[in-house]
């Protein structure tokens, strides 16, 4: 277990964050808010706060320990040691359940290691905080008989996992369901103490007049959602995404032969939950309102769906060692360890062509000249080695070019862009979404907060390349370009324009 922290350690002390787009950003900018050590502009992190649908935390407890946009690699430790505290819990549960030392070692052993893990270790997320609160309540409430300050402390783990993860609403509805099928008396006082968290944040909300969150994203989806759409057509849809992120759990890049293993071991790890309900355990109970409120999540479906379910892996995982064992034992009435040890051994054989990729390159990494890709994750999740070396070398230079918009665009200024959050966290100006429209009137009656634009050299939906450079090109001024110079005629990875003040740009009070 030491040698596995040292090497998520070692392989996450970065100053950079390795993948464009996402959260990360945002959570930086929100942990440079919170913070007493920060010197990034109040503009830029109130901006922020328009970004910020996650719960508090995390960005919380990174502000307050100094993991901030000034110190990345702090914000890296920090993120890996909730990982490494959750993998030290998982083995204790794991070992609980299974009664032997060995079978739970390797089985934390080989969640650690899985494609999943490894890539989640490059982010700036709450995942690992919340995985390891999670597994806090399971353990606390795995065990018959549980004494009354057991049942106080897990609410308590469960309040916090809440206002780390809006998804933690469904260890409210798991724990509220368990001590009323085991007749808990103080049942209802428990559940208040879990869900206290979470209404003090909302009363905070509201009383700096805050709407965001994840909360007012369905309000509003569901507005515009029929009700047959989000219970069928949506569930159609994310029962394929959560199988996805199943898959690609195990395998990123999956082979036929990892879409047909990845998929019995998934029945058998859902067949495990279903005997864990039977059996009332809270963590069965808990997994089924998971993923029952992933099916219902009213978003499109992403290529997030990995790290959706990533808090659920551990724990299906460890479902379906117990119930191969409950299972064949009955069938064969043998050492019920082999058959944890066989279901281990196929799960670590499935995962094995990536999980040996990811060494590989792990191991070409510490050649000379590929030693700048090491900390990247896409050194490790490309196939194409040329191609991947082109692309980190392409955001190591947008990096470049977000911080020169500060040495251009003056204190007292915003930024249009179509990735905000990036924009704020390395040019330290306050950046607002280009406004997206189909013609240029609709675009000038829109874009009335900030002169500068941003034009990226990549795509985000819904805009179009180079958004919105066609409607302003001609009324703007260029004040800086950025080259990708390593490529055939020097393409554009970005660019800077400035509109005149004689546009009618009215300042609106977005801070």
């Amino acid at each position: 277990m030491l040698a596995t922290a040292i090497f998520y350690y070692w392989l996450n002390w970065s100053a950079d964050i390795p993948v464009l787009g996402g959260d990360h950003a945002a959570y930086l900018l929100i942990a440079d808010l919170f913070s007493p050590f920060s010197d990034l502009s109040s503009y830029v992190t109130h901006a922020a706060v328009s970004y910020a649908f996650f719960p508090p935390l995390y960005p919380l407890l990174l502000g307050l320990s100094g993991a901030i946009s000034a110190h990345v690699e702090m914000a890296h430790a920090l993120t890996i040691t909730f990982l490494v505290a959750a993998l030290m819990l998982y083995f204790v549960w794991a070992m609980e359940e299974t009664r032997g030392v060995t079978l739970a070692f390797l089985l934390t052993l080989l969640f650690a290691f899985l494609p999943t893990t490894f890539f989640q270790s490059f982010g700036i997320l709450s995942e690992y905080l919340y995985l390891l609160l999670t597994l806090a309540a399971i353990r606390l409430l795995a065990k018959p008989n549980i004494p009354l300050s057991h049942l106080y402390l897990a609410a308590m783990f469960i309040g916090l996992a809440v206002i780390t993860r809006m998804i933690g609403i469904s260890l409210i509805f798991a724990f509220a369901f368990y001590l009323y099928i085991h007749k808990q008396d103080r049942w209802v006082r428990l559940v208040l103490i879990s869900i206290a968290p979470l209404v003090l944040w909302s009363i905070i909300k509201w009383s700096i007049n805050y709407t965001g969150g994840y909360l007012w994203i369905i309000a509003s989806v569901l507005r515009t959602t029929s009700l047959y759409d989000l219970l069928f057509k949506k569930i159609l849809t994310e029962s394929h995404g959560l199988w996805t992120g199943w898959i690609t759990s195990i395998d990123n890049i999956p082979s036929l032969m990892t879409l047909i293993i990845g998929s019995a071991i998934g029945a058998v790890c859902l067949a495990g939950t279903i005997h864990r309900i039977y059996l009332k355990k809270f963590d069965g109970i808990y997994l089924v309102f998971y993923l029952g409120i992933l099916l219902l999540w009213p978003f499109p479906q992403t290529d997030d769906s990995r790290r959706l379910l990533y808090a659920a892996v551990p724990v299906l995982l460890l479902h379906g060692l117990m119930f191969t064992s409950h299972f064949l034992q009955r069938v064969l009435p043998i050492n019920n360890a082999i058959y944890g040890y066989t279901f281990l051994i196929i799960i670590a054989l499935t995962a094995f062509p990536a999980v040996g990729l990811i060494f590989l390159r792990l191991e070409m990494s510490s050649m000379p000249e590929n030693k700048e890709y090491a900390r990247s994750l896409y050194w490790y999740s490309g196939q194409d080695l040329d191609r991947v070396r082109l692309k980190i070398k392409a955001y190591k230079e947008l990096v470049l070019s977000w911080k020169r918009i500060s040495h251009v665009v003056p204190a007292g200024e915003c930024v249009y862009s179509v990735d905000p959050t990036w924009v704020m966290l390395y040019s330290d100006r306050p950046s607002y979404t280009t406004p997206f429209a189909t013609s240029k009137d609709q675009f000038f009656k829109n874009a009335n907060t900030c002169r500068y634009f941003y034009i990226a050299s990549y795509i985000r939906s819904p805009y179009p390349l180079f958004y919105p450079r066609d409607y302003i090109i001609q009324k703007g001024h260029v004040i800086l370009v950025d080259r990708m110079d390593e490529m055939p005629g020097k393409p554009i990875l970005g660019m800077l324009i400035e509109m005149p003040k004689s546009i009618s740009f009215e300042k609106q009070e977005k801070l």
